[in-house]
């Protein structure tokens, strides 16, 4: 039941399918002295894909008492489908503090790294990214 104290360590094994999205844009813009050698731009490229993941991970927590968890949150994911191929992994720690039975606050931090790469045609599409920091989260129990 929510605001119920779970002492000591519990872990929860994770797996699922996550969706991605990516979008791509260039909108050119030239100073007049480009204008001149380089001639008058044309127009905006840009291109979009998304695609579905597996992940399995798993999750731990650690109850101080009624009011305070630690959490440690890890995943590793990808996919090869036809010219594309994904891979990634997630981190996260972080602290819950419970004030109230049905209700709770989240703070902690997160590191997502991802690996993109499209190989349709003569062309190579490659994105390789870590996108991290902090995370602040409310959750409501029912």
């Amino acid at each position: 039941p929510p605001g119920e104290f779970r002492p000591g360590l519990s872990v929860e094994p994770l797996g699922g399918i996550r969706i991605g999205t990516l979008k791509q844009e260039l909108d050119l813009k030239l100073t007049p002295s480009q204008l001149v050698s380089v001639g008058e731009p044309s127009g905006t490229i840009e291109g979009s894909d998304w695609w579905l993941e597996l992940f399995v991970g798993g999750r731990l927590e650690y109850g101080f008492n009624k009011r305070w968890d630690l959490h440690f949150r890890g995943d590793i994911g990808g996919i090869k489908a036809g010219d594309e191929t994904v891979f990634s992994w997630t981190l996260s720690a972080g602290l819950e503090y419970r004030p109230w039975e049905l209700a709770s606050i989240q703070l902690g931090y997160r590191i997502y790294d991802f690996n993109y790469e499209n190989e349709k045609d003569d062309d190579t599409f490659e994105l390789d990214a870590m996108l991290h920091g902090p995370v602040f989260g409310v959750s409501f129990f029912f």
